[in-house]
């Protein structure tokens, strides 16, 4: 090789070293900027959220546990739901209740409904219906709606506490106000049979079957053709008593088709029509 040839490969081959050199500079900074400066547990806590987001839950996780090491309460809670549901960590339920103690000591509202649901089923530490109490009122009287279920009908019935007819009456119908299903439903069937201390009321059940019914409640829609059937806190109306058990029917409850067919007897085939009419409507509209 002459002496020219030789210095043109030696500046070809310093040239494609310093390119090199500034692609991974511009790699590593770009890796630096990936990397925040993280120095609360507010900013480990938003990191391994974005990671989580991301998909990352395996990363995810070393940044929760810098968080929750520093008493970072979502963080906590974030570690039991990862150790509940094996997500970025082997399913793991006693290393779950760890985290889920301490959130719920910080004042974390999901994680005292979670660690009192842990305890009522007995998963991860020893089945507990005292303790399960204890912390599902926490987050009851914190405005979880899930709990305020859970305890009202705790409390209604003594389980874990106390029988306290008033406070479980108030829960649930805290949780029925707010929206939940089964509240509704449970104070639906209160009203209309006049118990846990509330006075027989078939105007006030209808309202609560309406509101459970949105759901696709079943027992609820049942109640609602019951009802109108007879009269009972509502018009007496049969297209509606159809249209109820009907939609009941098909949200599972075979002794609802029994129910439809006796009504029918009352109805000309105009009438049934109508009826599958308002039943159709109030499937579209749900």
């Amino acid at each position: 090789m002459l002496p020219e040839q030789l210095q043109r490969l030696m500046r070809v081959l310093l040239l494609a070293s310093s390119l090199l050199s500034a692609t991974q500079a511009r790699a590593d900074g770009n890796a630096a900027s990936h990397a925040p400066s993280l120095r609360s547990p507010e900013d480990f806590y938003a990191y391994a959220d974005e990671l989580a987001s991301g998909g990352k839950y395996r990363e995810a996780m070393q940044w929760y546990q810098e968080a929750a090491k520093r008493s970072h309460a979502g963080a906590q809670f974030a570690l039991a739901t990862a150790y509940l549901e094996g997500r970025g960590v082997r399913e793991n339920p006693k290393q779950a209740v760890k985290w889920l103690k301490r959130a719920a000591k910080s004042g974390h509202t999901e994680g005292q409904y979670m660690l009192g649901m842990q305890y009522q089923e007995g998963n991860g530490v020893a089945h507990s219906t005292k303790d399960a109490a204890r912390w599902l009122q926490a987050a009851a009287e914190a405005g979880h709606s899930a709990a305020r279920l859970s305890a009202g009908l705790m409390a209604l019935n003594g389980v874990g506490m106390e029988r306290n007819v008033q406070r479980g009456v108030r829960w649930l119908t805290l949780a029925a106000e707010g929206g939940d299903e089964t509240a509704q439903l449970n104070m639906g069937l209160m009203q209309l049979a006049g118990q846990a201390g509330l006075g027989q009321d078939n105007r006030a059940a209808a309202r609560w079957f309406h509101l459970a019914a949105d759901h696709g409640n079943s027992i609820a829609l049942f109640n609602l053709g019951a009802l109108y059937a007879r009269g009972q806190g509502v018009d007496q109306d049969f297209v509606e008593a159809w249209k109820w058990f009907e939609l009941a029917r098909l949200k599972g409850d075979d002794s609802a088709e029994v129910a439809r067919d006796q009504i029918a007897q009352a109805l000309t085939p105009s009438g049934i029509r109508r009826a599958g009419q308002f039943a159709d409507a109030w499937l579209g509209a749900h």
